[in-house]
Protein backbone atom coordinates (compact mmCIF):
# COMPACT_ATOMS: atom_id res chain seq x y z
CA UNK A 1 0.00 0.00 0.00
CA UNK A 2 2.66 2.65 0.37
CA UNK A 3 4.56 1.80 -2.59
CA UNK A 4 1.27 2.30 -4.30
CA UNK A 5 0.82 5.72 -2.55
CA UNK A 6 4.56 6.59 -3.18
CA UNK A 7 3.98 5.70 -6.76
CA UNK A 8 0.67 8.00 -7.27
CA UNK A 9 2.17 10.89 -5.52
CA UNK A 10 5.06 10.54 -7.89
CA UNK A 11 2.97 10.47 -10.41
CA UNK A 12 0.94 13.64 -9.27
CA UNK A 13 3.71 15.47 -8.32
CA UNK A 14 5.32 15.30 -12.05
CA UNK A 15 2.06 16.46 -13.69
CA UNK A 16 1.03 18.81 -11.47
CA UNK A 17 0.99 22.72 -12.86
CA UNK A 18 0.29 24.94 -9.65
CA UNK A 19 -1.63 28.00 -10.06
CA UNK A 20 0.00 29.54 -7.13
CA UNK A 21 -0.37 33.20 -7.86
CA UNK A 22 -3.08 33.38 -10.33
CA UNK A 23 -5.89 34.52 -10.72
CA UNK A 24 -9.19 32.10 -10.91
CA UNK A 25 -12.15 33.51 -12.69
CA UNK A 26 -15.82 32.08 -12.35
CA UNK A 27 -17.10 31.18 -14.90
CA UNK A 28 -21.10 32.57 -15.60
CA UNK A 29 -22.52 29.07 -14.85
CA UNK A 30 -20.44 27.99 -12.05
CA UNK A 31 -22.33 25.91 -9.51
CA UNK A 32 -21.34 27.91 -6.70
CA UNK A 33 -24.00 30.47 -6.50
CA UNK A 34 -23.08 31.61 -3.19
CA UNK A 35 -20.22 33.05 -4.97
CA UNK A 36 -21.38 34.09 -8.60
CA UNK A 37 -19.49 35.90 -11.01
CA UNK A 38 -16.13 35.50 -7.88
CA UNK A 39 -12.43 36.78 -8.55
CA UNK A 40 -10.52 34.32 -6.70
CA UNK A 41 -6.45 34.90 -6.12
CA UNK A 42 -4.62 31.54 -5.13
CA UNK A 43 -2.25 32.28 -2.94
CA UNK A 44 -1.57 28.65 -2.48
CA UNK A 45 -1.73 25.45 -4.59
CA UNK A 46 0.41 21.84 -3.91
CA UNK A 47 -0.61 18.38 -4.86
CA UNK A 48 -2.11 18.23 -1.54
CA UNK A 49 -4.36 20.98 -1.92
CA UNK A 50 -5.27 24.56 -2.82
CA UNK A 51 -6.30 27.81 -0.89
CA UNK A 52 -7.60 31.15 -2.35
CA UNK A 53 -9.31 34.67 -1.20
CA UNK A 54 -12.35 35.94 -3.26
CA UNK A 55 -11.09 39.49 -3.92
CA UNK A 56 -15.11 40.85 -5.28
CA UNK A 57 -17.43 39.99 -2.42
CA UNK A 58 -18.16 43.03 0.31
CA UNK A 59 -18.05 40.69 3.43
CA UNK A 60 -21.40 41.24 5.67
CA UNK A 61 -19.61 43.55 8.33
CA UNK A 62 -17.54 46.60 8.05
CA UNK A 63 -14.03 47.40 8.29
CA UNK A 64 -14.90 49.61 11.30
CA UNK A 65 -17.06 46.81 12.59
CA UNK A 66 -14.53 44.37 12.41
CA UNK A 67 -12.01 46.54 14.60
CA UNK A 68 -14.63 47.64 17.07
CA UNK A 69 -14.84 43.96 17.59
CA UNK A 70 -11.27 43.78 18.26
CA UNK A 71 -10.74 47.10 20.05
CA UNK A 72 -8.60 48.44 17.94
CA UNK A 73 -9.17 52.86 16.85
CA UNK A 74 -9.66 53.63 13.85
CA UNK A 75 -10.57 57.48 13.89
CA UNK A 76 -8.81 57.90 10.97
CA UNK A 77 -11.26 56.39 8.88
CA UNK A 78 -14.12 58.44 8.71
CA UNK A 79 -15.89 59.43 6.02
CA UNK A 80 -16.00 56.22 3.84
CA UNK A 81 -12.00 56.43 4.38
CA UNK A 82 -11.71 52.71 5.18
CA UNK A 83 -10.83 49.63 3.02
CA UNK A 84 -13.61 47.67 2.00
CA UNK A 85 -13.53 44.06 4.20
CA UNK A 86 -14.27 41.61 1.72
CA UNK A 87 -15.91 37.88 2.43
CA UNK A 88 -12.82 35.45 1.00
CA UNK A 89 -14.59 32.41 1.40
CA UNK A 90 -17.13 30.06 3.51
CA UNK A 91 -13.81 28.55 4.96
CA UNK A 92 -12.47 30.20 8.62
CA UNK A 93 -15.02 32.96 8.46
CA UNK A 94 -13.82 33.91 11.85
CA UNK A 95 -10.43 34.78 11.10
CA UNK A 96 -9.05 37.69 9.10
CA UNK A 97 -6.53 37.35 6.32
CA UNK A 98 -4.37 40.48 4.88
CA UNK A 99 -3.39 39.66 1.16
CA UNK A 100 -0.81 42.75 0.74
CA UNK A 101 2.46 43.90 -1.09
CA UNK A 102 5.87 43.25 0.98
CA UNK A 103 6.64 46.89 1.89
CA UNK A 104 4.80 45.80 5.26
CA UNK A 105 5.46 42.40 6.77
CA UNK A 106 5.25 40.85 10.34
CA UNK A 107 7.02 37.81 11.83
CA UNK A 108 3.05 35.49 10.84
CA UNK A 109 3.48 36.87 7.18
CA UNK A 110 3.74 34.03 4.34
CA UNK A 111 5.57 35.04 1.31
CA UNK A 112 3.50 33.88 -2.00
CA UNK A 113 6.10 35.64 -4.74
CA UNK A 114 8.39 38.65 -5.09
CA UNK A 115 5.71 41.07 -4.62
CA UNK A 116 2.95 39.63 -2.15
CA UNK A 117 2.49 38.03 0.51
CA UNK A 118 -0.43 36.94 3.02
CA UNK A 119 -0.93 37.67 7.06
CA UNK A 120 -3.41 35.75 8.88
CA UNK A 121 -2.17 37.95 11.94
CA UNK A 122 -3.99 40.24 13.53
CA UNK A 123 -0.55 42.55 14.27
CA UNK A 124 -0.65 43.72 10.53
CA UNK A 125 -4.42 45.43 11.09
CA UNK A 126 -3.21 48.46 13.27
CA UNK A 127 -0.35 48.93 10.65
CA UNK A 128 -3.21 49.56 8.56
CA UNK A 129 -4.25 52.12 10.08
CA UNK A 130 -1.98 54.25 11.21
CA UNK A 131 1.62 53.78 9.29
CA UNK A 132 -0.88 53.29 6.25
CA UNK A 133 0.99 50.24 5.08
CA UNK A 134 1.15 48.07 3.51
CA UNK A 135 0.64 50.12 0.34
CA UNK A 136 -1.28 47.60 -1.50
CA UNK A 137 -4.04 45.05 0.91
CA UNK A 138 -7.17 43.06 0.45
CA UNK A 139 -8.77 42.18 3.56
CA UNK A 140 -10.40 39.56 3.67
CA UNK A 141 -12.53 37.43 6.31
CA UNK A 142 -12.50 33.67 5.76
CA UNK A 143 -10.97 31.98 2.26
CA UNK A 144 -11.20 29.09 0.28
CA UNK A 145 -9.47 25.62 0.97
CA UNK A 146 -9.38 22.69 -1.32
CA UNK A 147 -8.49 19.33 -0.74
CA UNK A 148 -6.05 17.20 -2.93
CA UNK A 149 -7.73 17.06 -6.74
CA UNK A 150 -10.58 19.35 -5.79
CA UNK A 151 -9.81 22.23 -7.45
CA UNK A 152 -8.32 20.39 -10.34
CA UNK A 153 -11.82 18.88 -10.84
CA UNK A 154 -13.32 22.13 -10.33
CA UNK A 155 -11.28 23.67 -13.08
CA UNK A 156 -11.68 20.79 -15.47
CA UNK A 157 -15.52 20.91 -14.97
CA UNK A 158 -15.23 24.45 -16.34
CA UNK A 159 -16.42 26.31 -13.12
CA UNK A 160 -12.87 28.59 -13.42
CA UNK A 161 -11.17 29.59 -15.30
CA UNK A 162 -7.30 31.13 -14.61
CA UNK A 163 -5.39 34.11 -15.66
CA UNK A 164 -2.04 35.78 -14.06
CA UNK A 165 -2.40 37.76 -11.11
CA UNK A 166 -3.12 41.36 -12.23
CA UNK A 167 -2.11 44.26 -9.61
CA UNK A 168 -4.26 46.45 -12.00
CA UNK A 169 -7.15 44.30 -11.26
CA UNK A 170 -6.71 43.47 -8.06
CA UNK A 171 -5.65 46.56 -6.31
CA UNK A 172 -6.58 49.44 -8.18
CA UNK A 173 -10.00 48.14 -10.64
CA UNK A 174 -13.04 48.65 -8.08
CA UNK A 175 -14.25 45.50 -6.80
CA UNK A 176 -17.50 45.30 -8.38
CA UNK A 177 -15.61 45.97 -11.90
CA UNK A 178 -13.12 43.09 -11.20
CA UNK A 179 -15.05 40.13 -13.12
CA UNK A 180 -15.93 42.03 -15.58
CA UNK A 181 -12.22 43.97 -16.38
CA UNK A 182 -10.90 39.73 -15.97
CA UNK A 183 -13.20 38.88 -18.46
CA UNK A 184 -12.42 41.40 -20.79
CA UNK A 185 -8.89 40.67 -20.29
CA UNK A 186 -9.05 37.20 -21.49
CA UNK A 187 -10.78 38.38 -24.63
CA UNK A 188 -14.33 36.75 -22.90
CA UNK A 189 -17.73 38.71 -23.22
CA UNK A 190 -19.79 36.80 -20.37
CA UNK A 191 -23.15 37.43 -22.20
CA UNK A 192 -21.72 35.39 -25.24
CA UNK A 193 -20.51 32.57 -23.24
CA UNK A 194 -23.16 29.80 -23.56
CA UNK A 195 -24.83 27.99 -20.55
CA UNK A 196 -23.30 24.97 -22.16
CA UNK A 197 -20.14 25.65 -22.81
CA UNK A 198 -17.81 22.88 -21.90
CA UNK A 199 -20.84 20.58 -20.85
CA UNK A 200 -21.31 18.57 -24.20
Amino acid sequence: MLENNFFLDLYQTENFHSLKGQLLIAMPYTKNLDYDQAVMYIYEHSVYGARGIIINYPAAITYSDLLDEMHIEHMLYKHNQEPILMDGGPDKQGNGFVLHSLDFSVSSTKKIDYNLGITESDDILPEIIWKKKPKHKIISLGHFIWESGELEKEIADNQWINLPADSEIMFNTPYKKRWEVSMNKLGLKSKFISMEYGQA
